[in-house]
């Protein structure tokens, strides 16, 4: 991983050099991501007052924005390695549980948490509480309902969140609490990327509140524990970092572990 990033930071820099000797005389149109042409924008707005101003261009501003783009590649790229890393191993580890317990097959699992997933949009649309206090775990849904659900009804607002298309749906961290007794032991955090709506609108007259009626690309993790046989969401976090309750299901099963 270490060599990968050194050889993306050495030709990035070639690059840049060459770059630098070649863009006086370089017209042609390129394809830029949003954050390459903000730059860009804002480059090529600096020469024209610079030039107009009959002041040389300083170029340590262009070389800046590239520097700029080269760390955000890295974050990318070591982030994207971690997440990946985790899967592989989730992976491993779910393959191995479904050799003893052909019901805990990989592809089975994952149609099943996909449409538990539908359900929950699909009841969380309406408010259905009743409904979703039954696919949450009690403390997930007594949090939703005191943060959400309680402050909403009294507002007279309804949160309309829609799932169009699921991109993604991967296992990410496995936890077996309970490996004698599979029906309650077990808590998986998947990695979900989707499409959809989610905006606010007034009971009253159904006008728009907050947020935008277009389709917009998320990311997020979503934790399921399974519970009497009955898989149930206990944790919706929207970056790796957030993610608290398997963390902390492994970190006393450690703390268990040096005890004995």
């Amino acid at each position: 991983m270490k060599k990968q990033i050194t050889l993306f930071i050495l030709s990035t820099l070639a690059v840049v050099f060459f770059t630098r000797l070649a863009i006086a005389e370089t017209s042609q149109p390129t394809h830029y991501s949003k954050t390459e042409m903000y730059a860009n924008k804002a480059i090529s707005a600096y020469i024209e007052e610079s030039t107009s101003s009959s002041i040389p261009f300083p170029w340590y501003i262009f070389t800046s924005a590239i520097f700029f783009f080269i760390l955000i590649k890295i974050i990318i790229t070591v982030r994207t390695y971690k997440v990946n890393r985790f899967k592989k191993k989730a992976n491993i580890e779910l393959h191995s549980l479904s050799a003893i317990h052909p019901e805990f097959d990989l592809n089975s699992l994952n149609t099943f948490i996909e449409d538990r997933i539908h359900e929950i949009y699909q009841k969380w649309e309406v408010s259905d509480t009743d409904a979703l206090s039954k696919k949450m775990t009690k403390d997930f849904f007594e949090l939703m309902y005191k943060r959400y659900f309680r402050v909403w009804k009294i507002e007279n607002i309804l949160n309309i969140r829609t799932l169009e298309e699921i991109h993604l749906l991967e296992p990410y961290l496995v936890h077996i609490q309970n490996k004698k007794n599979l029906e309650h032991g077990i808590t998986i955090t998947f990695h979900f990327l989707s499409t959809g709506k989610n905006y606010f609108i007034s009971t009253c007259g159904g006008g728009l509140i907050e947020g935008d009626k277009e389709s917009q690309y998320s990311e997020s993790f979503w934790t399921f524990i399974l519970q009497k046989g009955k898989w149930n969401l206990a944790e919706i976090a929207d970056s790796p970092k957030q993610i608290k309750l398997i963390h902390q299901q492994m970190d006393l099963e450690k703390i268990d572990n040096q005890l004995k």
